[in-house]
C-alpha cells in the first residue's frame, strides 16, 4: 500500500480489512465498530452486545469510546478492532 497518499493522520495505521471489507480510522486514529457492524450485520454482533472478558479489558484501558446521540456509536483503538473483528470472523482470526 502506498501511504503517500494517505492523510497524514492516517499514516501510521492501515485499513483494517474483514471478509473484503476495508476499514479506515478517523482522523484520531479510531476506528468504528458501529460501521462495521452496519456493513457486516449477519457476521457481527452489535458492539453494545460484544461482551467477554475482551470487551471488558478494553473498557477498562480506555480502547473503547461510545458516543451518544444521532452521530453516536462505538470506536475503538486498533487493538481493541482489531479484537472485535476476531470474535466476529472466524477468517480474520485465523
Amino acid at each position: 500500500m502506498n501511504t503517500d497518499t494517505l492523510p497524514p493522520e492516517q499514516h501510521k495505521h492501515l485499513p483494517i480489512v474483514i471478509e473484503g471489507h476495508s476499514f479506515k480510522p478517523n482522523p484520531q486514529g479510531l476506528w468504528s465498530l458501529t460501521e462495521i457492524n452496519k456493513t457486516l450485520p449477519e457476521l457481527t454482533k452489535p458492539p453494545a452486545q460484544w461482551r467477554g472478558r475482551e470487551r471488558d479489558y478494553f473498557e477498562r484501558c480506555a480502547d473503547l469510546h461510545i458516543v451518544h446521540g444521532d452521530q453516536g456509536g462505538t470506536w475503538a483503538t486498533e487493538r481493541a478492532t482489531i479484537a472485535y473483528a476476531m470474535a466476529c470472523s472466524l477468517d480474520f482470526y485465523v
